[in-house]
């Protein structure tokens, strides 16, 4: 048995010379700026000459996770933790790179080795709480996560984390749901403080309109790829796009989005009262949050309201909770008639669906189904692991069998990890499927994960957290879906995209993609013989990239929101702030009836 390490004993160490003191200090000022590269420069030139001072090993494990080598950062944290294994903080910025990895098991071992060391750190158990709830602890993650909340209790990263985390466990009440969300107004968005001037906005109605999006996800992320074709459609005489960019690591998708705005806000490394301070400085009259309750949010800058009108979109599946946000953006398949009650924002509904989806450029040709060459149906699944709970485990093994010769793909990064890799296994043997028959993959690069969609015939949706860019990729790549919509709204992305109107080119008329067949329970049984007659699907694949979407009628909308909404035309993404001109060669994605598509299953239809 492995031996806990005392807490440190040991006398304050010595101060540290002059020229290490300024360099430490010009190095941590360069990563906080953004500067991630120039701060790996200076950290390996310090080291040379103090190649254990734990400061800078941090700094440069940090910064060179900036830059997209998380394996290496991880080693470099490593050397930290060797040269001092008492200090907590190493071993709690040791967890999160661990599992920024993929590398459960190591994360949640350097956390509780950090919370042996220092039991009053709550981002230790906070980082914690989030490691368990990614392997479907959620017991221990709630935990976790009130001691967290006990230690710190307005600590607004380590409620954001909480609130987000429990979308993903089963059998919470909607109730349940929306109090933790309204806590955060209670813990962080009363005690924020707003702008001491009254806003200046000029009310003229002949002036372009700014509008402020928030992320750090301008990049190849969902919400990038999202997002990206909204903001390149504004019309630029009637509004203009400023975009506050919280993201360290940049790419070419990155470059596009700064093409794109009137103004490019860099505000990693920036706080929260900065960053209000620059909005109020830009005279931005709405202001558009990308990211919710997930990470690298900045929700106490909306609590501050530093603009007079605030959304929520995209980023997020449910309310933000916070009195300072006025809107949310969903569609009425995602939030019901009736569900709206559960939304602190007044809720607005959008034609068609809340989503925007452009493929990417790379995206591989739509490859025949694998039956034709196997014999078998494969299923499979590329959503985030933490979504493939017990009971979803449960579900999709009845599926298969029901198809006694048919196989599961599993693909997410942490698959890679040998101990989540054997979770999966010893839960699906457990429920009586041979290993042969599940096949775990990791990580790949994005055209190279596209193309894997090439290995199924048929996707699962997992819930009560369903896919969200995941389904609207398998379809684009000819996929269908089978999905089972809850409640929540977390639960009914899939069900907007499978039963959003289309028109057909060339067949005329109008239809719905998924038939409501009335069903709220699985039942696996039409799985065989639909699975064992591969000659049911007779090109339906392609189709599904040859379809075109149409919004249904638009709704009346706030006024402060109106003026922004242009009404899509025959070709339009769909969704709306689509403010602008029309994209000559988009074209959404959706899929045709399951009955219809290939390899459809009549598995599950929509909750009542």
């Amino acid at each position: 048995m492995s031996r806990k390490p005392k807490p440190n004993t040991r006398k304050a160490p010595k101060p540290a010379p002059p020229e290490l003191a300024r360099g430490r200090a010009e190095a941590h000022r360069l990563l906080t700026s953004g500067q991630s590269r120039a701060a790996n420069v200076l950290c390996r030139k310090i080291l040379k000459r103090w190649p254990e001072d734990v400061f800078t090993l941090t700094v440069l494990a940090m910064g060179t996770a900036n830059t997209g080598d998380l394996g290496a950062a991880g080693d470099i944290m490593a050397r930290a933790v060797a040269v001092d294994p008492t200090s907590a903080e190493a071993r709690n910025n040791l967890g999160s790179l661990r599992h920024r990895q993929g590398r459960m098991d190591d994360a949640i071992a350097a956390f509780q080795m950090a919370i042996n060391l220092d039991p009053a750190r709550a981002s230790a158990f906070a980082n914690l709480g989030s490691a368990l709830n990614a392997i479907g602890d959620f017991v221990g993650a709630e935990a976790a996560f009130g001691r967290a909340l006990e230690l710190r209790p307005s600590d607004a990263v380590a409620v954001s984390r909480h609130v987000c985390a429990l979308n993903f466990v089963p059998g919470l009440s909607y109730q349940e749901l929306f109090d933790a969300h309204r806590d955060y107004q209670s813990r962080v968005g009363a005690g924020a403080r707003g702008p001491t001037r009254p806003l200046a906005n000029a009310p003229e109605p002949e002036r372009p309109l700014k509008i402020g999006y928030v992320s750090a996800e301008f990049g190849h992320h969902p919400v990038g790829f999202l997002l990206r074709p909204v903001i390149e459609n504004h019309d630029r005489a009637r509004f203009q796009p400023f975009l506050y960019s919280d993201r360290v690591l940049e790419d070419e998708m990155t470059v596009r989005f700064k093409r794109s705005a009137r103004a490019w806000r860099k505000i990693a490394g920036k706080t929260d009262d900065e960053v209000g301070a620059q909005v109020r400085r830009d005279g931005i009259d709405i202001l558009v949050d990308l990211a919710g309750h997930t990470g690298d949010n900045r929700l106490p800058v909306f609590a501050a309201r530093p603009a007079p009108v605030q959304v929520s979109w995209i980023g997020y599946f449910h309310t933000t909770g916070l009195d300072a946000m006025d809107y949310v953006l969903m569609d009425a398949t995602t939030v019901p008639p009736g569900a709206e009650r559960w939304f602190s924002e007044t809720l607005i509904r959008l034609p068609g669906g809340r989503f925007c989806y452009q493929p990417p450029d790379f995206a591989p040709p739509v490859a025949p189904p694998p039956v034709a060459q196997r014999g078998t149906i494969t299923f499979g699944s590329f959503n985030n692991a933490r979504k493939i709970t017990a009971e979803v485990a449960r579900v999709w093994a009845r599926i298969l069998t029901a198809v006694p010769d048919g196989r599961l793909i599993l693909k997410w990064g942490t698959l890679g990890d040998p101990g989540m890799a054997r979770r999966f296994r010893d839960r699906f043997e457990g429920l009586g499927i041979a290993p042969e028959r599940l096949e775990l993959r990791g990580w790949a690069r994005h055209d190279q994960m596209l193309g894997e969609y090439g290995d199924i015939d048929i996707a699962l949706d997992p819930f009560p957290f369903c896919g969200g860019l995941t389904t609207l990729e398998a379809l684009w790549m000819g996929v269908p879906v089978v999905t089972w919509p809850q409640s929540r709204p977390v639960s009914r992305q899939s069900l907007g995209f499978l039963t959003t109107r289309l028109d057909r080119p060339g067949r005329g008329g109008r239809g719905r993609l998924c038939p409501d067949r009335g069903r709220t329970r699985p039942r696996p049984g039409p799985a065989r013989p639909h699975a064992a007659n591969p000659t049911r699907s007779d090109g339906g694949r392609a189709d599904l990239r040859r379809a075109g979407l149409h919004p249904e009628p638009g709704t009346d909308l706030p006024r402060p929101l109106a003026p922004m909404v242009r009404r899509p035309d025959n070709d339009m993404i769909p969704g709306a702030l689509t403010l602008g001109r029309r994209p000559s060669t988009v074209r959404p994605t959706m899929s045709r009836s399951i009955e219809k598509a290939k390899f459809g299953l009549a598995l599950i239809g929509p909750a009542s």
